[in-house]
């Protein structure tokens, strides 16, 4: 399976804020598009910022906590500043360890410090989905028995199979990655390279 850049399957059309925009009108926007959050760029479309459903909460807190009516202020006043951006050239392999190691629901792409995209969970599983390899040959070591005139090798043979499916489920691995040979890759797996 060849490497996939998240640019393929990273949502491009995007709602984005400007740091001077007023708090309320971003919530509305968030409220009337049900979005979790969205990225915050200056004139240039640089990334200043991530504005999330959690920021807007903290608009309504602030509020009596400081004795002043909540829900006021710029949309800077309230966003994320230190944001994790993914590079336009990341992988969806490498993306899809960065989800499962963080909290967060989406990325905002960057090229060269611009906003080009954003990707989410849910596009890595639609990825992913859309990637599953199709076996193409079968391994040479599971062509271990000869052709018997009788018909008894396809018995054997499916008999086999089903077993080595069974060991290697119990594994927690499958045909494309292993031989039921000891777990050495087979000759067409070691000629196409790591995946």
């Amino acid at each position: 399976m060849e490497p996939v850049s998240v640019r393929k399957f990273m949502a491009t059309d995007l709602i984005t804020f400007s740091p001077e925009m007023d708090i309320q009108f971003a919530i509305d926007t968030i409220l009337k598009h049900r979005i979790s959050g969205a990225p915050v760029v200056d004139a240039q479309k640089n990334l200043v910022g991530m504005l999330s459903e959690s920021d807007c909460i903290k608009t309504i807190i602030d509020g009596p906590y400081n004795n002043h009516p909540g829900g006021n202020g710029t949309v800077a006043d309230f966003m994320s500043k230190n944001v994790v951006t993914i590079d336009v050239n990341k992988t969806i392999i490498d993306l899809a360890y960065e989800f499962t190691n963080s909290n967060f629901r989406r990325f905002p792409v960057v090229q060269n410090g611009r906003l080009v995209g954003q990707i989410s969970r849910s596009d890595i599983l639609r990825a992913i989905v859309k990637m599953r390899p199709n076996i193409s040959h079968t391994p040479s070591s599971w062509r271990t028995w000869l052709p018997r005139a009788d018909g008894r090798d396809r018995q054997l043979s499916r008999i086999r199979a089903v077993l080595e499916n069974e060991l290697l489920r119990r594994k927690g691995l499958d045909r494309t990655t292993f031989s039921a040979g000891g777990g050495q890759p087979c000759a067409t797996c070691r000629a196409a390279g790591p995946r």
